[in-house]
C-alpha cells in the first residue's frame, strides 16, 4: 500500500518521482543562463537513457502532465537545435 502524505494524499510512486525528476531537471538545466550541456546531451542523459522507466511511469501520471512535458521537450528541440540532423534524431527517439 502506498504511503500517504499530508492531508491523506497518496505519495507518488518511484516511477512517478523518476518522471518528474527527469523533466524538472531538464527544465532547470535548460533555463540556466549558461547551459553546461548541449540539448541533445541533456535529452540523452535525462530522458532517453531512462526511456523504459519513463514509459512505465506515463500511465501513472495525469495525461495533461505527460502531454505538457512532451510538448516542452519538443519545443525545446525545435528552439535550440540548429542542426537538422539533431532534430531528426531527437524526434525519432520521441516517437
Amino acid at each position: 500500500m502506498a504511503a500517504t502524505g499530508f492531508g491523506g494524499a497518496i505519495a507518488p510512486t518511484p516511477l512517478v518521482r523518476s518522471w518528474r525528476t527527469s523533466f524538472l531537471t531538464l527544465r532547470d538545466e535548460t533555463l540556466t543562463n549558461l547551459p553546461r550541456t548541449s540539448t541533445p546531451q541533456l535529452l540523452n542523459n535525462l530522458i532517453f537513457s531512462h526511456s523504459h522507466t519513463l514509459l512505465c511511469a506515463a500511465p501513472e501520471l495525469p495525461s495533461h502532465e505527460v502531454l505538457s512535458d512532451i510538448l516542452f521537450m519538443m519545443e525545446l528541440v525545435a528552439s535550440t537545435s540548429s542542426d537538422q540532423e539533431d532534430c531528426i534524431h531527437i524526434y525519432t527517439q520521441t516517437s
